[in-house]
C-alpha cells in the first residue's frame, strides 16, 4: 500500500478527495485534470485496501480454524485450582486485548496479518472456553 500517494501527492487529503469522488459521481462537481489523476490513484488505493482486508480476514479465519481444536484439547487436560477453562479464558482475553491494541499500530499489512491472526485465535479461544464451561 506504500506505493500510493507518494512524492508530490503525499500531502493529499483523502477525506476531501473522497468527498470530491462522491460529488463527481453524483454529478454535482467536475474534477480538474489533476484531481482526475488523483481520483484514479484513489480508486487503486481503495482496491488495495479491499484486497488487504480480505487477506487479513482470511488468514485470521484459517489460523483460528487450525488452532481452535488444539487449544480445546489443551484446555480439556488443564488442571488448576481455578478449573480447567478459567486460565484459558483469562489468558485468551488478555492476549486478545493486547493484540487488538497492537493492530491499531501495525505499520504494514504483513504485520497486521500476524497481529490480527493472534488476536483472533486468542479471543476465539477465550469465547469457546467460556461457552464450554457455561454448559
Amino acid at each position: 500500500m506504500a506505493k500510493f500517494f507518494t512524492g508530490r501527492d503525499a500531502g493529499t487529503d483523502l477525506q476531501k478527495l473522497t468527498a470530491l469522488k462522491n460529488a463527481v459521481t453524483a454529478g454535482t462537481a467536475t474534477a480538474t485534470p489533476d484531481e482526475s489523476r488523483l481520483l484514479g490513484i484513489l480508486a487503486d488505493f481503495d482496491a488495495g485496501r479491499a484486497e488487504s482486508l480480505a487477506l487479513v480476514a482470511s488468514i485470521g479465519l484459517v489460523a483460528t480454524n487450525v488452532w481452535q481444536p488444539l487449544i480445546g484439547v489443551f484446555s480439556d487436560r488443564t488442571r488448576t485450582r481455578m478449573g480447567r477453562r478459567a486460565p484459558w479464558i483469562l489468558l485468551g482475553s488478555l492476549v486478545g486485548a493486547a493484540f487488538l491494541v497492537a493492530v491499531r499500530f501495525a505499520p504494514t499489512v504483513a504485520i497486521l496479518v500476524v497481529l490480527w491472526a493472534i488476536a483472533s485465535v486468542a479471543l476465539n479461544e477465550a469465547v469457546a472456553c467460556a461457552e464450554v464451561s457455561g454448559r
